[in-house]
């Protein structure tokens, strides 16, 4: 297979491998988490989904991109614990998964997050939080 000299994920970016890789599922309809949601804007007409628990701007918060086969609702629980731990949780979707339109790839999730950590980063500076920002990824930990 010929290395895509614009997009070295091409090759994981098919449908093959595609289905193995990511395990989509949607949130329930009408489901609404007790925080405030987002559909962030990641690429034309594609919306990425998240749920941010903020209690504090003083706190440290944490973004986090959820594992396979997970939606953002699945982390409502424990939005209200990590606040009362002194953190704000904010928690994202990936294309395809919860109320998120589009559908995954490994691209689109690898220039997904950097639009994602833009927009979060503006919008703690709107809500003027001045908390550290802390990033966690399960799918890409070492």
């Amino acid at each position: 297979m010929k290395k895509s000299q614009t997009n070295p994920y091409a090759a994981l970016d098919q449908p093959q491998v595609l289905q193995f890789l990511f395990h989509p599922r949607r949130d329930y309809p009408g489901k609404a988490v007790s925080d405030k949601e987002y559909l962030i804007p990641v690429d034309q007409d594609i919306e990425v989904g998240a749920a941010f628990h903020l209690a504090d701007p003083s706190f440290s918060n944490i973004l986090f991109f959820h594992g396979n086969g997970e939606v953002v609702s699945d982390y409502d629980d424990l939005g209200p614990i990590f606040n009362r731990q002194g953190i704000n949780f904010l928690v994202v979707d990936y294309r395809g998964y919860g109320k998120s339109s589009g559908s995954p790839t490994v691209s689109s999730m690898l220039l997904d997050c950097h639009k994602i950590l833009d927009f979060v980063i503006t919008e703690l500076k709107n809500q003027n939080f001045t908390g550290s920002l802390t990033l966690d990824d399960p799918v890409f930990k070492n």
